[in-house]
This record gives C-alpha cells, structure tokens and sequence, in this order.
C-alpha cells in the first residue's frame, strides 16, 4: 500500500504539472501537424480521459503488480551508472524493492502518456532508456499488443533490476519486450545497429544533462521521420534545464512541448 504522504505527493504534482499539460494541448492544437494533433490527444486522456474496457484490463493488472513492488521488503544490492554514481563502473547501493518501486518507477499519470501515445502514433520500433523494475515498459508493452503490432526495446545498467523485470515481463506473458543489459554507454551502438530505426524514445534513467543531450544526438541518425522522443525529469537539475533547452532549439526538432516532468519533441 502507498503511504498517505506519498499519495498526497504523487496528487500535488499532478496540480502541479496540470497548467503545463494545458498549455502544451494548446500549443499543439495550433499546428496542423498531424503528429502534434494525436500526442495532444495522448496528453488530454492521460490527465483527464477514460480508458477503454480493453484498455483498463492491462492498466489495472499492470498496477497490481506495482502494488505487489511497492509492498515489498525484498532486500537489493543495486548497481547504479546513472547521474548519482560514484564512479564509471557504478555505485553499489542496498535498497529494498519498495523503495525503488516507490521512487524510481514512473508514476501512473506518466506511464499512461506513454501508453496513449504508443497507441495513437502505432511506433513499430520503441526503445526505452531505463528498465527499472519494469512498470513503464509494462504500459508501452501494453499499447503495442492492443495495436497489434511493434517492439519495445529496453535498456537497464543494472543486473539486478532487470531480472526484476523480467520477472514481471514473463508474468504478464510480453513477447513484444526486448531486454538489453548493461551502461547505456556501453550497450546503445549494439542496440542501435541491430533495432534501428526507432520511431518512439523515452530517455530516462541517466538524468544528468550532458549525457542526456549526448543520447539524443547519437540517436538521430537512427531515427524515422517524425519519431517522437520523450525526455524525463528536464527540470530536474540545472544541467538537465541547459540540455533541454538546446534540445528544444536543435533543427532536427520540429516541435516541442516542455510537461515539467516530461519533455516531447518531434523529431524531422
């Protein structure tokens, strides 16, 4: 069970970020993008929307298995390439299964972006930067099998992590998920040669800025026409902030939208 505290968090940010999601819905209904039009869709059902009965079967047998995470006290020992390591060969840290479930997996709200963008833009090729334990992989898996078509690739640093997810992955019988192991600095050339193009990316679970705007540029000759990447926590440091912001003015990027939590750019 969530605790009280944490839910009040995880309602405040949604008030928080709810300006942001409106301004971005404008912003974007005033383009004649087609693309713009259907991820303004995907942002006003993910804050507002009900989904469907098909839909609601995966989104609520996916948060039963966060719940489950979330409640456990399965002791870890975690190996961390991400902005907080101490070192090129990561930071070992114990930590219980919960508390990374709690407050490193993607919130509903955002996972459900995710899940309504796949299904709106039908990517053929996802690849996702940050496994964790799973849940967001979870929600794009999803969207892919209700399209019926499409792959999602994902890549976690840690061991330990990704056998979770994997867990949770053969739980809710996912064939469309390819699990890659290991840095993201380390794995991406391989991925990129074997899966490229991809038409929908999620960058998460490096958050430092530099690195950040580094994957984007590696990533955009691998891209299809009007890909779409997604960018998490862009307000999380200053570095992050400078990222996006040169981000947002590459001449790849045809349009923009700045969530708080979550950057959206499409790419030409």
């Amino acid at each position: 069970m969530i605790p009280i505290v944490l839910k009040t968090a995880f309602l405040l940010q949604d008030i928080f970020v709810l300006p942001y999601a409106l301004q971005a819905i404008r912003k974007l209904r005033a383009t004649d993008d087609v693309t713009a039009q259907l991820i303004a869709d995907s942002i006003r059902d993910a804050f507002g929307g009900s989904p469907s009965e098909q839909e609601a079967i995966f989104i609520t047998q996916i948060e039963e298995r966060r719940a489950l995470m979330n409640s456990s006290n399965e002791v870890l020992e975690i190996t961390d390439f991400g902005a907080g390591a101490q070192s090129p060969n990561g930071s070992i840290a114990q930590r219980t299964l919960g508390e990374v479930s709690l407050s490193s997996s993607k919130p509903k709200r955002w996972c459900l972006l995710l899940f309504y963008l796949i299904e709106r833009l039908m990517p053929q090729r996802c690849l996702e930067f940050g496994t964790c334990v799973g849940i967001s992989t979870l929600y794009q898996s999803a969207a892919l099998t209700l399209n019926g078509q499409g792959t999602i690739i994902t890549m976690e640093g840690s061991q330990t992590l990704a056998a979770i997810a994997q867990q949770n992955f053969q739980k809710m019988h996912c064939s469309n998920i390819i699990s890659v192991v290991g840095p993201f600095q380390k794995v991406l050339p391989s991925v990129v040669e074997q899966y490229q193009p991809f038409d929908l990316v999620f960058i998460d679970g490096h958050h430092e800025g530099t690195a950040t705007l580094n994957y984007f540029e590696y990533l955009l000759p691998s891209l299809s026409r009007n890909a779409i990447v997604v960018f998490d926590d862009i307000h999380w440091s200053a570095s992050m902030k400078n990222a996006w912001k040169s981000i947002v003015h590459h001449t790849r990027v045809k349009h923009a939208v700045d969530l708080y939590q979550l950057g959206i750019v499409i790419v030409s």
